[in-house]
């Protein structure tokens, strides 16, 4: 599904990723998935796939930061913050989790 996802084929990936997802489950297929809907335009299911991640997978740090990121491009910032928060803290040493954390909490009415 990513081979395919990174050579432009949003379409082929969806249902590569989405059987990837029905057979495994994995965290990282679900964060494909998501990564591959909001490429095709679906943020809506994007958004639905990745608030399951996070809710089967409490600890997979890139779910809150693709729903943080999601969120922040549609102007809610409060929530980007609170998944952004949460990536960073999951993984501390992550540094791109830290950095956009920063650049949301900006837009974050004090």
């Amino acid at each position: 599904g990513k081979a395919i996802l990174l050579q432009g084929r949003p379409d082929e990936a969806l249902s590569v990723l989405r059987r990837a997802v029905e057979l495994l489950g994995t965290p990282e297929n679900r964060h494909l998935l998501a990564a591959c809907l909001v490429q095709s335009g679906d943020r809506l299911e994007a958004v639905a796939v990745l608030k399951d991640l996070i809710r089967k997978h409490t600890r997979f740090a890139p779910g809150y930061y693709a729903l943080g990121n999601i969120y922040d491009g549609a102007g809610s910032h409060y929530s980007a913050y609170k998944m952004l928060l949460k990536a960073a803290l999951l993984e501390p040493d992550r540094e791109i989790f830290a950095k956009r954390l920063v650049q949301v909490q900006k837009k974050v009415p004090v």
